[in-house]
């Protein structure tokens, strides 16, 4: 039989009889390791998810903001082509006309936001406006347009406003990220 002193079992204490790798601070110790690196890895994604929230948060209210300023446009430029198309004095007309330009560059600046914005489909909708208001424009601009061709550009601004718009509305109101933000 051999003896307790020869065996390597000693204390803290300077006894015979207990293993070092069975105090209790080390065993606390061993059991604390695991759980302070799991609280660090929850801490650091739960870091990365709010921060990226915040991020994605002023995208969408930029969004929301150049949106909403090209639909103003938008509404602003329907009600003067209203006002340039029915039959008055050549010089009314030509005032109302160049009234359209200037709007109509204001959707082509306000486009721009849009497409530095984004998403690229709403974007695309929004190019799809500014095309419409530039026939709508340039109908206005001829002396004498016929009746149908103006109903047609009309027709045209009111079909890519409402796309735009939907697409736009349909955008913000989905808590989904586009295909290129998700990791």
């Amino acid at each position: 039989m051999r003896d307790a002193s020869s065996s390597g079992y000693v204390s803290r204490e300077g006894g015979v009889g207990q293993d070092l790798f069975m105090e209790t601070e080390v065993i606390a110790a061993l059991i604390a390791a695991p759980a302070a690196l799991f609280t660090a890895w929850a801490a650091y994604g739960a870091g990365r998810v709010q921060g990226r929230g915040a991020v994605d948060s002023v995208r969408r209210q930029s969004q929301r903001d150049s949106y909403a300023q090209l639909i103003a446009v938008c509404y602003e430029f329907n009600d003067q082509a209203l006002r340039a198309w029915p039959p008055t004095a050549h010089a009314a007309v030509q005032e109302e006309t160049e009234e359209l330009g200037v709007l109509e560059r204001r959707i082509g600046e306000r486009t721009s936001f849009v497409t530095l914005d984004g998403p690229p489909h709403v974007a695309h909708l929004a190019y799809k406006v500014w095309e419409a208001a530039s026939h709508v424009r340039l109908d206005a601009a001829l002396n004498r347009p016929s009746v149908e061709r103006r109903a047609h550009s009309a027709l045209s601004f009111d079909v890519a406003l409402t796309a735009f718009v939907n697409g736009a509305s349909a955008h913000l109101n989905t808590g989904l990220l586009p295909r290129w933000r998700r990791r």
